[in-house]
């Protein structure tokens, strides 16, 4: 079988195909600012622990081996039509949240409902985003995949940027549970959105199967490109999911209202809009290395931190905001690095088994992580203080966040780390251009 496919999409179709994608990404910022962004506090307010937070986070990442299913899916729909379907397929299980937040019911026995119906739309819509990176793919074959992606995503957080301000306002700092059914409502609207936007994107042909479905699973797996990438994903998942899903947890316990809350998100996305235009670039000059290089270890030195959080409200308003700011500014990067590094190691020979593979890895290390990390932050947030004064909970945070300097060590064993500019070798070129 052929390296890469001799089929590809005019430029024409390619700046359609991009600015239709562009369309969609917002539309699912949408519907993810008016649901995901709060499902923890709508948990919370039905009385859950710890403990559900991680199940949540558990099932927000395992909900991705559903795209093995998408694969077979892909082949039979295509991959804007397996997308299309996918959402409209999650609209259903949406409206039943919309019910369940309206009923008003504060009865901790409704948390497994509640779990489940996101559970059960996070698993729709993963098997139709098998198509994502695919169609991706397709329409930036021939350009510069940092360029279309800091576009894409700049619009994304611009959005970041406004609505947590309008959904932080709407809670207010102790919201009920009825007040989740608005904002609720309004995602299953941008979901049904983003099934309309998907109309006339184009695609390349998927090649025929020339073997059965697991020998081309295996056979994209054999890639070591990939297998290395997926190794990355699975600890850098594995950290973040064991950690990110408690700060909840930690700022509320300190008294930092659910508006409050919500508003950092905001934060973040500014931070994250200010930095994507220079990641983009810097991915497309010289590769997933020095991004990843910059983000991953700053982002572990950020962990200590926690060490410092401050217990009054407006002082912990005051730590919260440059906190969430540079995490937005290196989230960004990473997210960019990553992207750049899993499209290189996967060949367009394979799209559907290799991104679902790389998707697959991720999912099993968030998994994991979400699932360890609630029975571990549960069990730490019983523990008394240190002998030095020091709470558990802060420095389980800052050890986790710590451990992000093994995820960059991983990364210096992606597709074309040798061949990318280092760090270093960047830093001499920009002092050379300042002198």
């Amino acid at each position: 079988m052929p390296e890469e496919l001799p089929e590809g999409l005019s430029q024409q179709q390619r700046r359609r195909g991009q600015a239709a994608l562009t369309r969609v990404a917002v539309s699912f910022t949408l519907a993810n600012s008016f649901t995901w962004s709060i499902s923890a506090l709508f948990l919370l307010g039905l009385g859950a622990t710890p403990f559900h937070l991680g199940l949540l986070a558990t099932t927000t990442h395992l909900d991705r081996t559903a795209r093995l299913g998408g694969i077979k899916l892909m082949e039979r729909l295509g991959k804007a039509s397996l997308l299309f379907w996918g959402r409209i397929a999650a609209v259903l299980p949406t409206a039943a949240l919309v019910a369940l937040a309206f009923s008003g019911k504060s009865d901790p026995a409704l948390i497994w409902a509640a779990l489940a119906m996101m559970g059960l739309i996070s698993l729709i819509k993963q098997v139709g985003n098998t198509g994502w990176w695919p169609l991706i793919q397709d329409n930036t074959a021939g350009d510069a995949l940092g360029s279309v992606l800091s576009r894409m995503r700049m619009r994304q957080r611009s959005l970041d940027l406004v609505l947590p301000l309008i959904v932080g306002w709407y809670l207010g700092a102790q919201p009920s549970t009825r007040h989740f059914a608005l904002p609720f409502a309004m995602g299953l609207l941008a979901t049904g959105a983003a099934a309309w936007l998907m109309r006339g994107i184009a695609e390349r042909p998927l090649p025929k199967p020339e073997t059965g479905f697991w020998q081309r699973i295996l056979a994209a797996g054999r890639r070591p490109s990939l297998r290395r990438y997926g190794l990355y994903a699975m600890v850098h998942a594995l950290l973040s999911a064991a950690s990110m899903p408690f700060w909840v947890v930690v700022l509320t316990g300190r008294g930092m209202g659910a508006m409050y809350f919500v508003w950092m998100t905001s934060v973040a996305a500014l931070g994250n809009l200010g930095g994507l235009f220079w990641w983009g670039r810097l991915v497309d000059a010289h590769g997933s290395r020095p991004v990843l290089t910059i983000t991953l270890l700053a982002q572990a030195l950020l962990g200590l931190a926690w060490l410092g959080l401050p217990s009054q409200p407006l002082w912990l308003l005051a730590w919260a905001t440059p906190i969430y700011l540079i995490w937005g500014v290196l989230q960004g990067g990473i997210q960019m690095g990553e992207n750049r590094a899993m499209v290189d190691a996967i060949s367009s020979t394979h799209q559907g088994e290799g991104f679902t593979l790389a998707i697959y890895a991720s999912a099993l290390g968030g998994g994991l992580g979400g699932l360890l990390g609630g029975f571990a932050f549960q069990w730490v947030n019983q523990l008394p203080p240190t002998a030095a004064g020091w709470e558990p909970t802060l420095l389980y945070l800052a050890a986790l966040q710590l451990a992000m300097a093994g995820a960059w060590y991983l990364s210096t064993f992606l597709s074309g780390y040798e061949q990318q500019t280092s760090l270093r070798t960047l830093a001499r070129q920009w002092r050379r251009r300042l002198k």
